[in-house]
């Protein structure tokens, strides 16, 4: 695989190299789950879900991403762990949450009402 990275002026330019190839690898699995979560193969989905997230731990998309795939699961604890995660670094998480197709993630309607009775 050909990726194209530039990086204009860090401080430690093979330091953001390396984290931008991490980036670029964790966007990879997350779309691959999404062509899984597409097909409706949602535990496949899940798994690459949190591949993607645990490459890039600090990535609050990748998180929320994880998170409703842990649900989708079963595992509601990592689950609101993660979504909870997510939407204390971006709020936009919480508003996204009630219209997301159920077709795309049917656990999100599921973590939406836990997230409400805990709050």
């Amino acid at each position: 695989t050909t990726v194209s990275l530039r990086v204009e002026d860090p401080p430690e330019p093979l330091q953001e190299l390396r984290r931008l190839l991490v980036l670029h690898d964790a966007y990879s699995l997350a779309n691959q789950g999404d062509a899984l979560a597409a097909e409706e193969r949602y535990a496949d989905a899940a798994a690459m879900y949190r591949s993607a997230s645990d490459l890039a731990p600090d990535n609050h998309e990748l998180r929320f991403w994880a998170g409703l795939g842990a649900a989708q699961a079963g595992d509601f604890e990592t689950a609101l762990e993660d979504v909870r995660a997510a939407i204390a670094i971006q709020p936009g998480w919480l508003e996204l949450l009630p219209r997301i197709p159920a077709a795309f993630a049917p656990s999100a309607p599921a973590v939406l009402a836990r997230l409400r009775r805990q709050a």
